[in-house]
């Protein structure tokens, strides 16, 4: 087996933007961003009026008590309620404070408050510190599953990406990777539209930071590509994965494990394609490196 298996997997996969299948935008089927990768700009916060970038014209998303009610709803208020009363139990000259005594342990979600407030008092409730904060708890989130996290997850998200992008623009790398993780959010809350809306504004812009070929780009792309083959549009899914394989290739080499990985989901595309030949191809180019 040769590199030829690489060569049709993603030359076939893929058209350049004069192909007769609408070319690379169609794979995120985003107006603007079909524009721009054919050529015409795509309006950027860059290019935002004077002043914008002041962060008194940031709009929040989601305000601070919503997100904190929904990451810790009822026990949040029962916290402070028992803190609360065991101060005044403190205070209260008929209670004296017992030798000894502990006080109750601070919760996440309170840990969580006293940061961001200690933040806010320090640069300001929209600054970048904050809006670290918020991205940082919106990652560890997303990363326990459950449907509370995941819906704060998304508001954190939204938040520091309101932050971030009147802040710096569109072409600031937080703003790209609060906008990815953003995609991400939303392809499991099942919003596949909006999480091709983050996802194609990224990959456009790290494409025109970084170049077409940059595995940062190729990491895009294979999320556009697992969205596209949720949705059942294999078409979609296999060019966005020929694009990822390119981008790989390209930085790493024919058998990084990166590279392996996107030939694994090919070869499955083009399973479900019916292409089973093809499959058949890419998967013993797969046993043999991987």
């Amino acid at each position: 087996m040769t590199a030829d298996v690489l060569e049709r997997s993603d030359v076939e996969a893929s058209r350049s933007c004069d192909g007769d299948d609408g070319g690379l935008f169609r794979l995120c089927e985003f107006s603007a961003i079909q524009d721009a990768m054919c050529g015409n700009p795509l309006e950027s916060r860059d290019d935002a009026p004077e002043g914008e970038g002041d962060p008194s014209h940031v709009v929040s998303s989601s305000s601070f008590a919503e997100a904190l009610r929904a990451f810790g709803g009822d026990e949040v208020d029962m916290e402070r309620s028992k803190n609360h009363a065991l101060r005044n139990s403190y205070d209260s000259p008929t209670m004296p404070r017992l030798s000894g005594a502990k006080s109750m342990p601070s919760s996440p979600y309170s840990e969580f408050t006293l940061t961001v407030a200690a933040t806010s008092k320090a640069h300001g409730s929209h600054s970048r510190p904050v809006a670290d904060i918020y991205y940082d708890k919106a990652v560890e989130c997303m990363a326990k599953g459950d449907s509370q996290s995941q819906r704060l997850s998304m508001m954190l998200l939204e938040e520091a990406f309101s932050i971030y992008q009147t802040l710096s623009g569109d072409s600031d790398n937080k703003t790209i990777l609060t906008r990815i993780q953003l995609g991400r959010a939303n392809q499991t809350a099942g919003q596949y539209d909006v999480a091709l809306d983050h996802l194609c504004t990224a990959v456009y812009m790290r494409e025109a930071l970084l170049g077409e070929l940059h595995p940062g780009v190729s990491e895009i792309w294979v999320l556009i590509s697992a969205i596209h083959r949720d949705r059942s549009k294999l078409e979609l899914a296999l060019k966005a994965s020929a694009k990822a394989l390119t981008g790989y290739r390209d930085a790493h080499g024919d058998k990084h494990p990166l590279v392996i990985e996107v030939l694994k989901t090919i070869a499955q595309i083009h399973t479900e394609l019916g292409n089973l030949d093809k499959a058949a191809d890419i998967t013993k180019y797969v046993r043999l490196h991987a």
